[in-house]
């Protein structure tokens, strides 16, 4: 009997503590969930009203969709027409991504309005859209339509958003279009929109974004010559993801970023010159190799029919100085000399003698890799001594100096 006792308040020890270390462990469930939400940040929505502007946007042909309005004013449209009759406008919506590819939105036009003209003057309309979300905004695009007929296709004008890098936020729309009503030929009333001052203010009210999280990633590039063989040091490297990171290429290649996502628009100059433009979309650690225009050449440098040894081939970007200087070689045995990874674009070329005198200069433009191009020696050609090498068809190397009027000699050596 005894036992039995001992062994049932045994039995209930173990299940107060069994009880006591659930509890626990819910309470402090509780407290580590408290403190992760205390420190999620909070994202801020813009709530905005968004002006159809008088101003050109840095996308070439756009306006810009901006958080003030402009003081002048200007129209589009020249829709003319014997009144009465109804005009028709709305808008289409677009994500447009880093490289300018346009995404849209809405599905057909959108926040349609419409007139009946009647007489001349001048009236504004409105109407709603219901915005979706949708993330990884870059920049918003909004394109205004009008015309005779329900749903309008006659292209107004297109306006443009800086660069939000966020995301759009469910939120109603109200979309307000100026309209002014003038009279025509043969008594017809042209209509036509407005925008770009207070007294025209065409603007879309309750325009919702908000900022995407600050999620970044490494972006690692190394910057490479055309067969991807030579990795190319002091390349200028510049990323844009709505601001310009330039970095200069190290010793094994490499531009490095940190805190990168989404689109983001990369290029490469070498000595001034563009030898790669490429979007990269970056949603997790990335390593690329960046393929560059940048050539092997040779070049055959001929005094006369003979070919030139030991002479200095040095390559510019434009004219001749020592800033403007890529690369120098010299002519071998046969006359050839080798310069790798030139740009793709259009270099001086220079010959000199032994001492620096300038045999020929020319420009070349570069294309392909591996290309061949032949120079002749054009300058200080009648004062020096020029030792050549004549390279005989059963292959024999013959040595010797031609002479030319002047008395100093110069060896390329």
């Amino acid at each position: 009997m005894k036992v039995t006792n001992l062994l049932g308040k045994l039995l209930k020890r173990l299940g107060d503590l069994k009880m006591k270390k659930a509890l626990f462990l819910i309470i402090l469930t509780f407290l580590l969930c408290l403190v992760t939400f205390q420190f999620i940040p909070s994202v801020k929505a813009n709530v905005e009203t968004r002006y159809m502007r008088n101003e050109n946007s840095d996308i070439s042909g756009y306006m810009v969709l901006g958080t003030s309005q402009t003081t002048t004013a200007t129209s589009r449209g020249t829709l003319f027409a014997t009144p009465p009759y109804t005009v028709y406008i709305g808008i289409r919506v677009y994500n447009r991504d880093a490289s300018g590819v346009e995404t849209e939105i809405t599905s057909g036009v959108v926040a349609k309005a419409s007139y009946r003209v009647e007489t001349t003057g001048s009236v504004t309309v409105s109407a709603s859209w219901n915005a979706p979300e949708y993330s990884n905004i870059y920049r918003l695009v909004v394109k205004v339509y009008y015309g005779r007929s329900s749903p309008p296709s006659t292209l107004l004008e297109e306006f443009a958003t800086e660069v939000l890098n966020g995301n759009l936020e469910s939120a109603t729309w109200t979309v307000y279009y100026r309209l002014a009503f003038s009279a025509g030929a043969g008594g017809r009333i042209v209509t036509k929109f407005l925008f770009g001052s207070s007294s025209y203010n065409s603007r879309i009210e309750n325009f919702v974004w908000t900022e995407a999280p600050s999620v970044g990633y490494a972006l690692n590039l190394r910057v490479m010559d055309w067969d991807l063989t030579d990795a190319i040091s002091g390349a200028t490297v510049t990323m844009y993801n709505g601001t310009e990171n330039v970095e200069i290429s190290n010793g094994d290649g490499w531009a490095n970023y940190t805190g990168v996502s989404g689109s983001v628009n990369v290029s490469v100059s070498y000595y001034g010159i563009i030898v790669n433009g490429t979007s990269v979309s970056v949603s997790a650690d990335t390593t690329l190799d960046l393929k560059c225009n940048l050539y092997d050449v040779t070049i055959k440098v001929l005094a006369d029919s003979a070919v030139l040894y030991n002479a200095n081939v040095t390559v510019y970007n434009s004219t001749t100085s020592e800033a403007n200087k890529i690369r120098t070689s010299f002519t071998n045995e046969t006359g050839y000399a080798r310069l790798d990874n030139l740009p793709n674009a259009t270099l001086t070329f220079t010959i000199y003698d032994g001492v620096n005198n300038i045999l020929a200069n020319t420009s070349l433009p570069i294309t392909t890799d591996e290309q061949i191009e032949s120079v002749s020696i054009t300058q200080n050609y009648s004062t020096v001594y020029i030792p050549t090498f004549y390279i005989l068809s059963y292959g024999t190397v013959i040595l010797f100096a031609k002479k030319k009027k002047g008395g100093e000699k110069v060896t390329c050596k």
